[in-house]
C-alpha cells in the first residue's frame, strides 16, 4: 500500500475497495425486515382472507350468483337454464407499496363460471345436469387504507 503522487492508487483506495461489500451488507441488515423483503405482516394477510370471503358473499348476493339464481330462457325450440358462480380456483397476491396512505394492495383473481342445462321444458332444463358453458377471468385490486381493506 504505497502512495504514488499523480497516480490514482492511494492508501484510501486500497482500504475502501475491500471494505465496501461489508458496508453494503451491514446497511442491508440494518433495514427493517419489511423494507428489506417486502413481506406482508400476518395480521394484514389474515384480514385480507376474511375480507375476501365477505366480498364473495356480497358478490353472490348482489350479482345473483349460485344455483339459487337459475334463469330459464327459450332458445330455438328448447329451454336453456343457466346460472353463474365464482370458481373455486381463486388466487391473490398482497403487495407492499411506497404509499403511506395505502401501504398494501391486494390483487385478487378468480373465474366467474356460467353453467347451463338444456331441456324440452323449463322444469327439465332447471333439473339439470348442468355443464360449464363459459368462464371469465376477473381481476380486482383492493387498497389497504387506515388499517382496513376497501372495496
Amino acid at each position: 500500500m504505497t502512495h504514488f503522487k499523480g497516480d490514482r492508487k492511494s492508501i484510501w483506495w486500497d482500504l475502501l475497495v475491500p471494505v465496501l461489500p461489508f458496508v453494503f451488507v451491514l446497511c442491508l441488515l440494518a433495514m427493517p425486515g419489511e423494507a428489506r423483503s417486502g413481506e406482508i405482516p400476518p395480521n394484514v394477510q389474515r384480514s385480507f382472507r376474511q375480507f375476501k370471503e365477505k366480498w364473495f358473499t356480497k358478490l353472490s348476493k348482489h350479482c345473483h350468483l349460485g344455483k339459487g339464481y337459475v334463469t330459464v330462457s327459450k332458445e330455438g325450440g328448447r329451454y336453456v337454464a343457466r346460472y353463474k358462480c365464482i370458481s373455486k380456483k381463486v388466487s391473490f397476491k398482497l403487495k407492499h407499496t411506497e404509499s403511506k396512505t395505502t401501504p398494501y394492495v391486494a390483487v385478487l383473481k378468480y373465474s366467474e363460471d356460467e353453467y347451463i342445462s338444456v331441456g324440452k321444458t323449463p322444469e327439465k332444463a332447471k333439473k339439470g345436469p348442468f355443464r360449464l358453458n363459459d368462464s371469465k377471468l376477473v381481476t380486482e385490486i383492493f387498497p389497504y387504507v387506515k388499517g382496513k381493506w376497501r372495496y
